[in-house]
């Protein structure tokens, strides 16, 4: 609202500079009640027995999430008219958009030798003005990096500016001979760096499952020699045990009964 002082029976032109982080058009347009509007100034008249006259501006609506801004219009020497104080004002733009970031599960089965890949997908929700870095880091459940179930990583992803997007993470898993449970690791995202901007985790822990993929296949046999024997022959009694599976056979306890009269 722009305000004169003293006689106002005659019509006053007042000119005005915009300025302001906001970008005219872009992020606002001219609503009413100025006599010219454009990006660097404008005019508004205080009509006849007023004192006062209003210049709208209306803010232009979008889901892009970007840090609030600013509008800010400064009264310029004219004819008819000195500056007062105030001489300018500022009308603020809030930003009402938020952007939230998600992680995905991944769950495989780990592999006899080498590595398996676990692929974990970083999702920002919504565009963002600036670019957005996400760190993240692995931490250990059952799986655990003592144990060699995993490779550890911490590092980050980056959006860029004006892109609601996805990012992929790879996370390797090594193989071995072990038979044991399916064991759990966690793929964490931690706060990210948004330069002030309503960006938050929504979904912050990706849960990877290894799955176990070895099992023994164990089978036994036993044999006597010579087949045919006297009394107060020694024998040969022997036991055969195979393991065709694709897991370590652990912890294996065999026991046998000797036939009647064999000792």
């Amino acid at each position: 609202t722009f305000t004169r002082t003293g006689a106002t029976t005659a019509a006053l032109t007042v000119s005005f500079d915009v300025g302001g982080t906001a970008v005219f058009v872009t992020l606002y347009s001219h609503q009413s009640g100025a006599d010219s509007f454009n990006v660097c100034n404008g005019t508004v008249t205080i009509p006849a027995n007023s004192s006062t006259a209003a210049v709208v501006v209306n803010p232009t609506g979008d889901t892009l999430v970007e840090i609030s801004e600013t509008v800010i219009l400064t009264v310029t020497a004219g004819s008819g008219y000195g500056l007062g104080s105030p001489a300018s004002a500022t009308g603020v733009i809030s930003d009402n958009d938020s952007a939230g970031v998600t992680v995905s599960d991944a769950t495989a089965y780990e592999g006899q030798s080498g590595t398996t890949a676990f692929v974990f997908t970083v999702t920002l929700t919504n565009a963002v003005d600036s670019e957005v870095f996400v760190p993240y880091a692995t931490t250990d459940g059952t799986a655990e990096t003592s144990d060699n179930d995993y490779n550890p990583d911490s590092a980050g992803v980056s959006f860029p500016a004006g892109l609601a997007a996805s990012q992929t993470v790879t996370i390797a898993v090594n193989g071995d001979l072990h038979v044991e449970a399916d064991e759990v690791f966690y793929f964490d995202l931690l706060t990210p760096s948004d330069g002030g901007r309503d960006v938050n985790v929504t979904d912050g822990r990706g849960v990877g499952t290894i799955l176990n993929d070895d099992w023994p296949d164990v089978t036994v046999g036993k044999a006597v020699w010579p087949a045919l024997l006297e009394l107060g022959d020694a024998l040969t009694y022997t036991i055969h045990f195979t393991n065709t599976g694709t897991g370590i056979a652990e912890g294996v306890f065999l026991t046998d009964s000797l036939p009647a009269g064999v000792n």
